[in-house]
């Protein structure tokens, strides 16, 4: 026998076997328990997310020899010729090819004769959106008052060229596209059942690739069982796919995260010789920033285990809003690669980007502060004299001991911990360790809440590698928190900014040579300063 593809042997024949759109088939299947049955319905969607499947699947449904149900036996005979495609009753056209009316008046004209088998004259038009405006007012009158035998199943992927009176008179279902972890788990279904070894990262680049199609995930799989030689590897669908191999990649992001522009040309100099997609290099570099992003943020992001070390060395050299600003970038570079002279070029000036534009008083020792050149030395002194520039105070390094004194702000810092956990710690201040209980004292204007609490004894644990029993009570804490010395800091740093304005030769001579006023304005608790002559 001639093989049958996976998209073809794999195509669901009843409700059950869809997978996704349960928005659609819970609407279908009490129409049908209901016996409240529509005369038209269209099915809108990208391409192979199932709304020929969907409809065929429907018209077993109306002539079933088993009667008109939600499950079709999928075994009488008329099952089987729509299956197979040859059950007269059920008109399967493609309006891409049938567009004129003459065409449309033909077909309609054959619509008043009762079905040959079945119990209901069924017409599935594919592609509906490409019929003439002529064809569409030809079908319209049929389309309002049809004969009890007859049904309309229309698909299409394009819903707006529809005339509004045609949409008016259907039942109208937009069938989603597929997350990946829908796809990923029916391919993994299929090489189970197909008897096929294959890595989890492998079916995972598959399902990715299919972006959102069903019939896409399975015409890639049918390749990728053809390109690989024994079982299907991540490597080798990586190479069916086109996609860049992780050292080569990983080499990219381990650049970027210690900062060094010529590290990070020579490893866009490798990826070129693999004659890669730019823009694809851009997509995975945006994901990672993504998954770096969630990750300084304390959530749990769904990645590779592969990808854990790039995560882990870009926060390590990027701020929480130095990941914003970086995936901004990524996306802004990859809108402008089209404008690009080349991508090359597009893509080495986004990744520059990446290492140009760090905010202002975040330096890490894998970022040192660039040194201005030669013809910029007179343009950064005058900025200097005006506004300094704030650098962010050094944490120490050295690990707290459990039987120590405990500095509660160092200790904040060195566990980590981000979001409301953090934000919780910087209002609390330590009144007594007693064994392996840690009592604290939380400012009472700030709520808590007994997962924040869980987290943050979560972390104290796995610091001091013992069991702590956090207990919190709120009041009036005796000592300066965290969160109020920060506020205290913010504010010196604010005067400091204010009084070396005041002092600044620059506006000094601006004053006495031009008359200029000087306002200073608040701006993210610093000062703004600005002159009106």
């Amino acid at each position: 026998m001639a093989y049958e593809v996976l998209a073809r042997r794999w195509r669901p024949r009843t409700f059950d076997e869809v997978v996704g759109q349960q928005h659609v088939l819970q609407v279908l299947t009490k129409a049908f328990e209901n016996n409240r049955l529509h005369h038209a319905y269209l099915f809108t969607g990208t391409r192979g997310v199932g709304k020929t499947t969907l409809a065929r699947i429907v018209a077993k449904c109306l002539n079933c020899e088993q009667g008109v149900s939600a499950k079709p036996c999928g075994e009488c005979g008329v099952c089987l010729s729509i299956d197979e495609g040859k059950f007269p009753d059920l008109l399967e056209i493609d309006a891409a090819s049938r567009t004129r009316v003459e065409e449309m008046r033909e077909l309609l004209s054959d619509s008043s004769y009762v079905p040959t088998q079945g119990r209901f004259k069924v017409y599935l038009i594919d592609e509906v959106h490409m019929l003439s405006t002529h064809s569409f007012n030809a079908l319209l009158k049929t389309l309002e008052e049809p004969p009890e035998h007859l049904k309309f199943l229309f698909a299409t992927t394009d819903p707006q060229k529809l005339p509004a009176t045609v949409l008016s008179r259907c039942l109208q279902f937009h069938l989603k596209c597929l997350t990946e972890s829908q796809v990923c788990d029916q391919l993994a279904k299929i090489l189970e059942h197909e008897k096929l070894e294959s890595e989890p990262e492998a079916v995972v680049q598959l399902a990715r690739a299919a972006d959102g199609s069903m019939r896409d995930g399975l015409s890639l799989l049918d390749q990728a069982i053809n390109y690989c030689s024994a079982g299907l590897t991540q490597d080798e669908v990586g190479r069916m796919l086109g996609l860049l191999p992780r050292e080569n990649f990983g080499a990219l992001v381990m650049a970027l995260s210690g900062r060094d522009p010529e590290a990070v040309m020579q490893a866009v100099a490798s990826l070129r010789e693999l004659s890669p997609s730019f823009q694809d290099i851009l997509d995975d570099l945006a994901r990672v920033f993504h998954v770096c992003a969630m990750a300084s943020e304390g959530v749990e992001a769904d990645a590779p285990e592969e990808m854990q070390d790039w995560v882990r060395a870009i926060n390590a050299a990027y701020s929480p809003a130095d990941l914003q600003l970086g995936y901004q970038i990524l996306l802004q570079g990859k809108r402008d690669l089209q404008y690009a002279p080349d991508e090359q070029t597009g893509l080495e000036m986004t990744l520059l980007r990446l290492l140009c534009f760090i905010p202002a008083g975040w330096q890490t020792e894998a970022s040192p502060a660039p040194k201005p050149a030669a013809s910029d030395t007179n343009v950064s002194t005058q900025s200097q004299d005006v506004l300094p520039t704030e650098s962010k105070p050094a944490v120490s390094t050295k690990p707290i001991k459990w039987d120590e004194g405990i500095d509660w702000g160092t200790l904040i810092e060195q566990l980590g911990v981000r979001g409301t956990a953090k934000v919780f710690a910087d209002h609390c201040t330590v009144e007594c360790v007693e064994g392996d209980a840690m009592h604290l004292m939380c400012d009472k204007d700030y709520p808590t809440s007994p997962e924040v609490e869980k987290t943050l004894g979560k972390a104290l644990s796995q610091y001091f590698k013992r069991e702590i029993s956090l207990h919190v009570r709120l009041g009036v804490p005796q000592q300066e928190t965290k969160a109020q010395k920060d506020a205290n800091a913010r504010k010196e740093r604010a005067a400091q900014v204010q009084r070396e304005i005041e002092e600044s030769p620059t506006l000094r001579a601006l004053r006495e040579e031009l008359g200029a006023q000087q306002v200073i304005g608040p701006m993210n608790g610093m000062t703004s300063p600005t002159t009106e002559s």
